[in-house]
């Protein structure tokens, strides 16, 4: 059982995939969530969750928190890329 999903995570490089997982919490009455998913320090905060309750897991499974985010600079997105490809290469594979 699940109480929430991701409905947007800053790094997603297609707005669709954010879309498609709105649908899914609207068809499955679930609680909208958001995340940054930092790679570089200039994206921490970019997404998440706002709450008036003090513990984060009862604001979830009350469906008392609201989203927030913006899309990180392409940049970071690219640079990600391009560390992973060196990675393999270095590793041989």
């Amino acid at each position: 059982m699940i109480d929430g999903l991701e409905v947007f995570n800053s790094r997603c490089l297609f707005n669709s995939y954010n879309k498609k997982a709105s649908q899914i919490v609207d068809k499955n009455s679930l609680v909208y969530t958001a995340g940054s998913d930092s790679h570089f320090s200039n994206e921490i905060g970019n997404a998440g969750i706002v709450t008036e309750l003090d513990d984060i897991e009862t604001a979830i499974r009350k469906r008392k928190c609201t989203v927030f985010g913006k899309k990180s600079i392409f940049y970071n997105i690219l640079l990600t890329k391009g560390l992973k490809l060196c990675r393999k290469r270095k590793s041989g594979l």
